[in-house]
């Protein structure tokens, strides 16, 4: 029997996090990277702040050499630190790029950002979690 050479399943499910902190800045950084032979997909990506105001954020797809901005969310203030709850951005960050079912796919080795719209005014710290998997 043949190999299944487009699979539908990730092979390894991943979680990454990243807490970004006052000192970041509006400065871009890496919250997943691909898998680098055979890509990934992300399905989740959980945003949270414990500043006293919204956090408008911004979605980066890194490419090779290229790096695109594609999208930005509002993280509304304490999300994820009290009683608000953490805000899925994914479809607001990459919306004009993810599959039929919601997911994004990551070519190998490509590379999604987060940054800050504005710099952070306090030293609450904002928090990313990525769910996905690799092929």
């Amino acid at each position: 029997m043949a190999a299944n050479t487009l699979p539908i399943f990730p092979r390894r499910p991943r979680t990454e996090g990243r807490s970004w902190t006052i000192a970041d800045g509006t400065t871009a950084f890496s919250v997943f990277t691909a898998e680098a032979t055979e890509g990934s997909i992300v399905s989740n990506l959980n945003a949270s702040t414990g500043e006293a105001l919204d956090r408008t954020i911004q979605g980066h797809y890194k490419s090779g050499l290229i790096t695109h901005r594609l999208g930005s969310a509002v993280v509304p203030a304490g999300s994820g630190w009290g009683v608000v709850d953490g805000k899925d951005v994914l479809s607001d960050l990459f919306g004009s790029i993810l599959d039929a079912n919601g997911n994004l796919l990551l070519g190998a080795g490509d590379e999604i950002y987060i940054s800050c719209a504005l710099a952070a005014t306090s030293d609450d710290i904002s928090s990313f979690l990525v769910m996905g998997g690799d092929y």
